[in-house]
């Protein structure tokens, strides 16, 4: 698994700077580190529609929360770690055409939906070279011109982290399914016709 302390090292290697040893060091560079990391993964991992960030799930009714309007007979609360919303789907996944967002609650009146959504997770379980990377170039660029004062460098990184957003969306794209297939455990209609003639 690839951590914090090796993307933040990564970037610093970008910027020709010593390795820390720890993200809670109280050496400065640690600390100016520490303070700016889970800043670039949110910014990275929520900036596309990475396979990696990219969630769905099923949301039930609250118990708690209900609709303050009058407008919407179901409020559903939302998973923890929403950063926005993609799409909002019923039961049958097809595209929900009214429902209210409320802070951490969405509103509609079906009692099930399926939201897919980009989370942000910055525990970075299982995430890929590919994105680690972005993560470390992205750090190196907004820490280049506190730590180095070498504006020709920060230039550099930023142009070399547009290119390398551009290849690594462009190469998740076409790792992602074409389309969401059916199954006879998702759809009524195939699991009706798969006992076809049967007695």
């Amino acid at each position: 698994m690839i951590t914090k302390l090796e993307i933040a090292n990564q970037a610093l290697r970008e910027l020709k700077v010593n390795a820390i040893q720890s993200l809670e060091s109280n050496e400065a560079v640690a600390n100016i580190v520490s303070e700016s990391i889970d800043w670039s993964i949110r910014s990275v991992l929520t900036d596309k529609n990475w396979s990696y960030s990219t969630k769905s799930f099923v949301l039930s009714p609250s118990v708690e929360n209900t609709d303050t309007t009058g407008n919407y007979t179901y409020t559903f609360e939302l998973p923890s770690d929403v950063d926005h919303i993609l799409k909002v789907l019923d039961e049958a996944f097809d595209l929900v055409p009214e429902y209210e967002l409320s802070g951490t609650l969405i509103h509609s009146n079906l009692k099930k939906l399926v939201i897919n959504y980009v989370s942000f997770d910055s525990e970075l379980t299982n995430i890929s070279h590919t994105i680690a990377s972005l993560i470390s170039l992205h750090l190196a660029k907004s820490l280049c011109f506190r730590l180095t004062e070498n504006a020709d460098l920060k230039a550099s990184l930023d142009q070399r982290y547009q290119v390398e957003l551009s290849s690594a969306s462009a190469k998740d794209a076409r790792q992602k399914p074409l389309q969401k297939y059916m199954t006879e455990s998702t759809s009524e209609f195939l699991s009706a016709h798969s006992g076809y003639g049967s007695i």
